[in-house]
């Protein structure tokens, strides 16, 4: 692995010196669940009418964000999306952009994987590679002054996370033996999932340990998102989510799945297959 360049966070752009375009797409007013008891306990943000008004030439990626603007920030292989209340605009298209995952760290700084680098973005949307990576196709999460990489594709017999500093150091972290599907900070401990289980890794001791896990082998966890107040962390598989309260664990929804973001008003979910976007409040979830 090697660094392409030493001062490598002068090619992040803060995404807060970006605006919605003029020229946005105002989506039509969006149809709330078929059940009333649920209309005022889930706003419905994004349906499939989005992909069909901006004439997506590709799947939209798993990957959701909140910029500092408090704008969603979507993406497909070649184009950053803003999403507002009632409105789209794309933000960046590069046909020589091959986005893979982004996330954006906490002051608002857009990283992006493209194949085998891990890339800057400039105000064009260009893209600056950073880092190799040891693998194509990974993901990618932020933390208190790290990156986060790892291996999220099954095509090997062990799969890594990588932490990247802004010293232009890094470190494998730790390996398993399955895909690590997401990563989040919580106090002085990494959480991460992988297959059906959540796991903890102490940062002082370096220790793993298995927190959670949902009976079913079959099911795979796929993101991970804390309410940090409430010290409550939400997580999904395809076409559920769950949280653990407690200590236990307890089914939220069992109608969609996809990447979870709780925001403090309630818990964004994206399914990307679908081009669905709703967030459930919090007088539903609590």
């Amino acid at each position: 692995m090697r660094t392409f360049m030493k001062k490598w966070i002068l090619y992040i752009i803060p995404l807060y010196l970006i605006c919605l375009a003029d020229n946005a797409n105002v989506l039509a007013q969006t149809k709330g669940p078929a059940d009333s008891r649920d209309r005022a306990k889930i706003e419905i943000l994004m349906e499939p009418v989005f992909a069909d008004s901006l004439k997506l030439k590709n799947q939209l990626i798993s990957s959701i964000y909140y910029t500092p603007g408090n704008y969603l920030l979507l993406a497909t292989t070649n184009d950053f999306f803003l999403l507002g209340k009632g409105a789209v605009s794309k933000l960046y298209s590069n046909s020589s952009n091959k986005i893979g995952a982004f996330t954006l760290t906490p002051n608002g700084a857009l990283v992006v994987v493209s194949g085998v680098r891990l890339c800057g973005v400039d105000t064009t949307g260009f893209l600056h590679p950073v880092y190799q990576l040891p693998d194509d196709g990974m993901g990618v999460s932020s933390g208190n002054g790290v990156i986060y990489t790892f291996n999220k594709r099954t095509i090997r017999d062990k799969y890594s996370l990588y932490a990247y500093f802004k010293d232009n150091k890094y470190a494998k972290i730790i390996s398993v033996d399955r895909p690590i599907n997401d990563v989040l900070e919580s106090n002085n401990n990494i959480i991460f999932c992988s297959a059906n289980v959540i796991y903890n890794i102490d940062v002082k001791t370096k220790a793993l340990s298995a927190l959670y896990a949902i009976q079913d082998k079959n099911k795979v966890i796929q993101s991970l998102s804390k309410d940090y107040d409430r010290d409550i962390l939400y997580f999904s598989t395809d076409n559920e989510i769950y949280r653990i309260r407690n200590k236990k664990i307890e089914l939220v929804y069992d109608k969609i799945g996809g990447t979870v973001l709780y925001d403090g008003d309630g818990l964004i979910v994206f399914n990307s297959k679908h081009n669905f976007v709703m967030r459930m409040l919090n007088n539903m979830l609590y």
